[in-house]
């Protein structure tokens, strides 16, 4: 080993009691060497020889990535009824709407953006209803893959509904710029709101296929319920709505089976919440070609699965699965923080035989390869700029446990 003073002169040297690469095993002794603006310049295995370290007390992990968010409905945190179910959700919110300024909403949207930032996340999956939250996005300094969500049941208004989609759409393109690149698809929101005509128009479009795309899927029972006999709350609720439900037919058949097949022209997907997926539902997947399982990422936001259905997934079904996991936070109208380590809090305390490695996997570097940001994100390895955490806290076996804190060191 070199002399160190002339090594490894001019940057961090950082080292902890445990450092998480995530792309690799933990190391017990090992050294960060970061520059002044946060760059990985080498993950050293051994402190022997390196002098000047900066120790710190706790468990080094790269920046979190929270995959899924509606940062535009922070304007709702605390005004909305927990425990309601899905449609006693969906019914507070639209009351809602409308409301507030488009002031408040993105004085609140800065808010909860740099919540995001001070709970170690450096990256966000966000959805879209509309463009406001945009220069949040552009003068922040985490990275954002935007999903521009379309929705609309009724036939008679599908061609307003897809005009204005398509619109926003070319308006975000315009935001780009080479130093700040503003990557964005068009989405569905979810198998009960989005009419075939417009999946059909969707699925033919160029801002859909080849891309990545998203999806709530399998929220509740009253979904299944609605795609298999076209009855339920969901159905009521679009009656109350004025929705008109004459031309639709219910497939009869559950969530998954329905969505994955429209979602063929993405190059993969990622499906949202996944509350009442069953083992059914993975032997159906199991039976599919590869090509089609291989587009196949899931997400969970546990936190607003508690908030709104008071249930969480069965986790183990998705481990056993083996396709990749993510986590995210939904927004602050279904939750009561923006933080991923609260949702790794939820997820190791429902599996107890979950590790530390594998939760950072589900935070950090599943998200990182899914959004195309892991040449730079998602893991402490040579040449990349993930962020780094230092998590406090953890149990005798470097496990999450309900007193874990994170605090950003870069």
């Amino acid at each position: 080993m070199k002399d160190s003073a002339n090594e490894y002169a001019a940057m961090r040297k950082i080292t902890a009691d445990i450092i998480y690469p995530v792309s690799s095993e933990p190391l017990k002794d090992g050294v960060v060497l970061m520059d002044d603006e946060g760059h990985i310049l080498d993950v050293l295995p051994s402190r022997d020889g390196v002098g000047d370290l900066e120790k710190v007390d706790g468990v080094l992990v790269p920046g979190f990535i929270n995959a899924h968010c509606h940062l535009e409905l922070s304007y709702l945190k605390g005004k909305i009824s927990e425990g309601t179910g899905l449609d006693g959700f969906i019914r507070d919110l639209e009351k809602q709407r409308g409301a507030y300024s488009d002031e408040q909403r993105l004085f609140d949207a800065i808010l909860a953006e740099k919540e995001m930032r001070n709970a170690g996340i450096v990256g966000v999956g966000d959805i879209m209803n509309t463009l406001l939250t945009v220069p949040v996005k552009r003068s922040s300094d985490l990275s954002w893959f935007s999903f521009l969500e379309v929705y609309g049941f009724s036939e008679k208004r599908i061609d307003e509904i897809w005009h204005k989609g398509v619109l926003d759409f070319m308006h975000m393109r315009t935001f780009r710029s080479p130093e700040k690149l503003m990557p964005c698809t068009l989405v569905p929101h979810a198998p009960y709101s989005v009419s075939e005509k417009l999946f059909e128009k969707m699925s033919n479009s160029s801002a859909y296929q080849n891309a990545i795309g998203c999806i709530h899927l399998a929220e509740s029972d009253e979904e299944v319920e609605f795609l298999l006999h076209g009855t339920g709350k969901i159905a009521d609720r679009l009656h109350d709505f004025g929705i008109d439900q004459s031309d639709w037919t219910p497939p009869g058949i559950r969530p998954l089976q329905f969505v994955l097949p429209k979602m063929m022209m993405r190059s993969k997907a990622l499906f949202v919440h996944n509350t009442v997926l069953n083992a059914a539902d993975f032997e159906w997947l199991a039976a599919q070609p590869e090509e089609m399982r291989n587009k196949v990422h899931f997400c969970f936001c546990p936190g607003a699965n508690l908030f709104i259905e008071k249930r969480l997934p069965d986790f183990k079904l998705f481990l056993n699965a083996g396709y990749p996991l993510m986590l995210g936070t939904d927004s602050l109208a279904s939750n009561i923080h923006l933080s991923i380590l609260e949702e790794m809090k939820l997820v190791t305390a429902a599996v107890p035989t979950l590790d530390t490695q594998t939760a950072l996997e589900w935070a950090c570097l599943n998200p990182a390869r899914f959004f195309g940001w892991d040449n730079a994100l998602g893991s402490i390895e040579k040449g990349k700029k993930p962020g780094l955490n230092l998590l406090s806290g953890l149990d005798a076996n470097q496990r999450i446990t309900e007193s874990t804190t994170v605090d950003r060191i870069a």
